[in-house]
């Protein structure tokens, strides 16, 4: 929970988290605000990219786990 607020930014709306460690995860459960700009990144993308970000500065959870799956959206774009 700690890298999550650690690297939590205004433009991800984390206003809640918690977490159940398993062995081989972690499940979260996020509660993001709401953003006004008709411009902000979908609810999934903002909490994907939270995640991402996290788990890629935190040596702890780096050393413990795998990065996330790369976000579907992205996946799309990336093909050729």
């Amino acid at each position: 929970m700690d890298a999550l607020w650690a690297h939590a930014l205004p433009g991800d709306g984390l206003q809640h988290a918690s977490a159940r460690p398993e062995a081989d995860r972690i499940d979260l459960l996020l509660y993001l605000m709401t953003l006004d700009a008709p411009t902000a990144p979908a609810p999934l993308r903002r909490a994907h990219g939270l995640i991402t970000r996290s788990q890629q500065n935190s040596h702890e959870l780096r050393r413990r786990y795998l990065p996330p799956a790369p976000h579907p959206q992205n996946a799309d774009t990336a093909s050729p």
